[in-house]
């Protein structure tokens, strides 16, 4: 059973964040976003997962993205990121201190990184999304510390539009039997190339629009069987259907003004053993701790 880190959105609101989707024409209405928020608490537990909560602060209205807050690297192991915005200087602290009153053992890093540009894959593989122009310095950083705290190979993913600077809004891996995949976010790739192979091991591709990456139809989380999401057309829940999954859709709304999903808002807290992820996610990596997949930088 999986349990996912949730934040009431209790002082949530667009102008706390500093990205492509924020519009200060478009306010947030609190008390709706409330009631999404509490809907995809309830089908988590309907869908036979649990939920712990954070409380949130008045200081951090964007708090309720949990997913940006930490990455639980094993049992009851965590690594405390820093956001490379104006919430890597308010909620790390805040964050910190809950995983520790919990019983975590938690690891900082020195860089500013999101959550929602990690990918921990069903196989144990991490994917690392690379923002456009990054140099590659603090991706190639984590990939060496995942690595040493892991033993998990990790891939990084260049990223092409300002629009999706997560990764997880243009990759979904459907829990180990296929992927959503933007590949307009990835600067139109041939995701036929064989430098690709390495992070979807020929596993089924479903390939999102850009009206429905619009909706963050990739910012899915899986819990079992069922893959919770707030943007997914019809069309891309009978492909996910098609490969055994059941899908179950959330209203989110208020939360896509600023750019977030169901993948934003829930931060897993429990994952396997590093040892017992499948072999081929252990294999070593080239000096510098991360396979390269090729694409655009810039």
């Amino acid at each position: 059973m999986t349990t996912f880190l949730l934040c009431p959105p209790t002082h949530f609101a667009a102008h706390f964040l500093g990205n492509p989707w924020m519009d200060w024409r478009q306010s947030i209405v609190p008390d709706r976003a409330m009631r999404e928020w509490e809907q995809l608490r309830s089908l988590i537990k309907a869908r036979g997962g649990r939920s712990e909560t954070i409380a949130p602060a008045s200081q951090a209205g964007a708090m309720t993205f949990t997913r940006d807050a930490a990455l639980v690297y094993g049992p009851g192991r965590a690594l405390i990121l820093r956001n490379d915005g104006p919430r890597g200087d308010t909620e790390p602290t805040r964050f910190a201190r809950w995983f520790a009153e919990s019983g975590y053992e938690t690891e900082t890093t020195p860089y500013r990184l999101d959550g929602g540009n990690v990918l921990r894959c069903a196989d144990g593989r991490y994917l690392i999304g690379l923002k456009p122009g990054s140099s590659g310095r603090v991706e190639r950083y984590l990939a060496r510390l995942l690595g040493r705290l892991t033993g998990a190979r990790c891939f990084g993913v260049p990223l092409s539009d300002v629009r999706y600077l997560h990764l997880d809004m243009v990759i979904a891996d459907l829990n180990g039997r296929g992927w959503l995949v933007y590949p307009a976010g990835l600067g139109g790739a041939n995701l036929t190339l064989p430098e690709w192979d390495a992070i979807f091991l020929g596993r089924p591709i479903i390939e999102v629009e850009r009206d429905e990456a619009a909706r963050l139809a990739c910012n899915v989380v899986p819990i079992g069987n069922t893959i919770v999401g707030c943007g997914l057309s019809r069309r891309l829940i009978r492909a996910i259907e098609h490969l055994g999954c059941e899908v179950a859709v959330t209203p989110l709304e208020e939360f896509r003004k600023a750019g977030g999903g169901a993948h934003c808002l829930t931060l897993e807290l429990e994952v396997e053993e590093a040892a017992a992820i499948l072999p081929s996610a252990r294999r070593e990596t080239p000096q510098g701790g991360m396979t390269a997949v090729a694409g655009p930088t810039n």
